[in-house]
């Protein structure tokens, strides 16, 4: 066979192992496929440079979607994710470090490397030993959930949106409320804005021209968003009934 079409020959063959390599994987929480290839969505590198003849670099990469203990390859690869995951120890070598991942909860404690943290507030957590880094120097965080919005309410009172938020986080937020009762197929929506501190609302002080609509039997849905000045920090929905607003 001529150079040219050799190489060809072998370019073809790269291509179609490439492909049956991501189709026969696509539905699994594991996907092999050739290194030239972008890491598809929603999953993180565990193993990079494995030997594959039919892949056009003779190498392939194996990818997991997140779970609690997954050892990956490249914690930078964390913030693309659409569920919140953090570093929780650092194994390996010097040279050829690893990272063990866990889900952020609150109160959680995590290496400080770059993670989606909406909702949540990192607070330096010291040093840790099973953190890469040097000795005494800071090098993880604990992670604190900053807002926790319910619907709280005694029998024949009223039911009222809880606002609380976390007194373990410092600095000054804001928040807003929007509530949207939804009668017989559809919705109205009204928001008030600028609202402080833990507090909690009933329907007629967040939004009285629905009070009519709670009377009618209409479901409700609190959207509550918290700010720290121009930014989005935390956002939480909770659902009560008409019935449970008005004290029925």
């Amino acid at each position: 066979m001529k150079a040219s079409r050799k190489f060809f020959a072998l370019a073809a063959l790269a291509v179609a192992g490439a492909a049956s390599l991501h189709t026969s994987v696509a539905m699994a929480d594991t996907v092999v496929q050739c290194n030239n290839i972008s890491r598809p969505a929603g999953y993180l590198t565990v193993e990079t440079d494995i030997p594959n003849p039919t892949c056009v670099t003779y190498k392939a990469n194996k990818y997991q979607t997140p779970q609690n203990g997954l050892t990956i390859v490249y914690p930078a690869e964390l913030p693309t994710l659409d569920a919140q995951f953090g570093v929780t120890s650092v194994t390996g070598t010097m040279y050829s470090p690893r990272y063990v991942i866990g889900q952020i909860v609150d109160k959680g404690v995590y290496c400080a490397y770059k993670m989606s943290s909406y909702n949540y507030v990192a607070v330096s957590n010291g040093y840790l030993g099973v953190c890469a880094g040097g000795s005494g120097v800071p090098n993880s965080v604990k992670m604190h959930k900053l807002l926790k919005a319910e619907v709280k309410g005694s029998s024949g009172s009223p039911a009222k949106l809880t606002i609380n938020l976390n007194p373990a986080v410092s600095g000054t937020f804001n928040y807003a409320v929007r509530t949207t009762a939804t009668l017989n197929g559809a919705s109205t929506k009204v928001v008030k804005t600028g609202l402080t501190g833990n507090k909690g609302y009933t329907l007629s002080e967040l939004a009285p021209t629905l009070v009519t609509k709670a009377q009618q039997g209409a479901t409700f849905s609190f959207e509550t968003e918290v700010f720290g000045g121009p930014n989005s920090m935390a956002m939480e929905t909770v659902t009560a009934t008409g019935a449970q607003l008005i004290g029925k």
